[in-house]
């Protein structure tokens, strides 16, 4: 991992003791940290079935897309990508699996309605009205 402050590499330290001789066993408490002070979560992940990183899943995700997110938001090892009309959750839970789902604005007809129902004044949208 590149330090995004100063461009030097960056190393993990590990929440847990490392044994050399087995692969890595990843926490949600390890962190990025870099010779200038700066540090970050630590998104790799490692189980019984193998494991990987949540920073390069975000960036190949990423990688062919002509949008670019309004939001990416994490939690442990999971993210949420936000566009102006659909939304991307993935990642690892922790136990065993890895998850995807993908939500888009299929109905925006209904959104004042449930505004009105939830006691909004009014829905507040990037452009204004939905799918403008």
């Amino acid at each position: 991992m590149i330090c995004r402050k100063c461009g030097k590499s960056m190393t993990i330290n590990f929440a847990w003791e490392q044994n050399d001789e087995e692969r890595p066993h990843y926490s949600h408490e390890d962190e990025w940290i870099c010779s200038c002070g700066f540090s970050m979560p630590c998104r790799r992940y490692s189980d019984w079935f193998g494991g990987d990183d949540l920073h390069k899943e975000v960036a190949n995700y990423l990688e062919g897309l002509d949008e670019q997110p309004l939001r990416i938001l994490y939690s442990g090892f999971m993210v949420c990508v936000i566009f102006p009309q659909e939304v991307a959750v993935f990642g690892y839970d922790g136990s065993e699996y890895c998850h995807s789902f993908y939500f888009t604005n299929e109905e925006p007809e209904i959104q004042p309605f449930l505004a009105q129902l939830l006691g909004f004044d009014t829905l507040a949208l990037k452009d204004g009205e939905p799918n403008s």
